[in-house]
């Protein structure tokens, strides 16, 4: 159900993100980016799910416990900047390390979807399933195809350095500058809704479940 609900938030989030960009990529690049990027997080959730065993789910909990606990009791609006801040800074530095090859924007797709999978399930086993859509549909409907968005920029501007080692045409200042562009306009402003919602409107919509 959640593998599903995540495919038709990437296709709406492809087809709005490619009605916005402008004219430096073709949108049957951006449309291949975003398409593997998606791929790629869907697998992951996948592979999150069908690894997530007792003993691994306690495990990935209590290190997420452990990471969140200092923030226990931080003033609101304190959380909703700390989380903005955290989400732009990994974004804006997969988007410079897409140099090498986008390799860096995969694993951290990758890695943030097994992590979803295997929280997503162990919130559906303890909780339901009504519980654990809603703990991350609210601010994820933004936050995930602004991060699908993210890698994509990565692979293109790591496609571009891969041309650019095969001694073949290529334009990675170009692609850089359209993905630190993209991210002021698009990327920044996604993450700081998606962080409002996740601080004061997820936690309500969950605690009504």
């Amino acid at each position: 159900m959640f593998e599903s609900t995540l495919v038709l938030e990437i296709h709406n989030a492809k087809d709005s993100i490619i009605s916005i960009m402008n004219n430096t990529i073709s949108n049957n690049e951006l449309c291949v980016a975003i398409c593997i990027s998606g791929s790629f997080f869907v697998l992951a959730i996948v592979s999150g799910r069908l690894i997530a065993s007792p003993i691994i789910s306690t495990e990935v909990i209590q290190n997420l416990e452990s990471t969140l606990t200092p923030l226990k009791g931080v003033h609101p609006l304190l959380l909703c900047l700390i989380i903005f801040i955290n989400n732009a800074l990994k974004s804006l530095l997969v988007i410079l390390f897409g140099i090498l090859a986008g390799i860096p924007g995969l694993i951290f797709i990758y890695a943030n979807g097994v992590i979803i999978g295997i929280v997503l399930s162990f919130a559906t086993s303890a909780k339901g399933w009504q519980f654990a859509a809603a703990s991350t549909l609210p601010h994820g409907i933004i936050e995930i195809p602004v991060l699908l968005l993210t890698v994509a920029l990565s692979l293109l501007i790591g496609w571009e350095s891969l041309r650019w080692l095969m001694r073949r045409q290529s334009n990675i200042k170009s692609k850089l500058t359209f993905g630190i562009t993209t991210y002021l306009k698009l990327i920044l402003p996604g993450l700081f809704l998606a962080a409002l919602i996740e601080t004061f409107a997820t936690p309500l919509i969950a605690s009504a479940i």
